[in-house]
């Protein structure tokens, strides 16, 4: 459900707001199993924590307007792809993003879901008040 995704409301003033367990505000780490917990990388997860929440709704929000790759997301974000890679993941597992089966230079097209959607247009319509 769309609360799950949004246990704080649509807007982006988490930083009083209790940490989320699940949800689109969960900062999980998708690397713990490659990085066996080595120091630098649980170190560099941690510094950025505070802004995957919201890297995360500007990614679905951009895919409101249409069907990108991580790399064509990156550049309309005027960002790296390897800056921004771990949150198409990380959107994927949670079920709001989907590859189309279409590739555009080697790279996978990916689609909102319809839940993905829903948690977009709410954070926007947040974000508006």
């Amino acid at each position: 459900m769309i609360q799950d995704l949004f246990p704080f409301g649509g807007n982006n003033s988490h930083d009083d707001a209790p940490k989320a367990t699940t949800g689109i505000f969960h900062p999980t780490d998708i690397c713990a199993n490659k990085h066996q917990g080595n120091a630098e990388s649980v170190a560099a997860h941690d510094s950025i924590k505070p802004s995957l929440p919201k890297r995360r709704m500007l990614i679905l929000s951009i895919f409101l307007t249409g069907r990108y790759t991580p790399k064509q997301v990156a550049s309309m974000m005027l960002a790296q792809l390897n800056t921004i890679s771990g949150r198409f993941t990380e959107l994927k597992e949670m079920g709001l993003l989907e590859p189309t089966g279409d590739r555009v230079e080697g790279s996978a097209v990916l689609r909102l879901t319809v839940e993905g959607r829903d948690a977009a247009e709410q954070y926007i319509k947040g974000e508006s008040k």
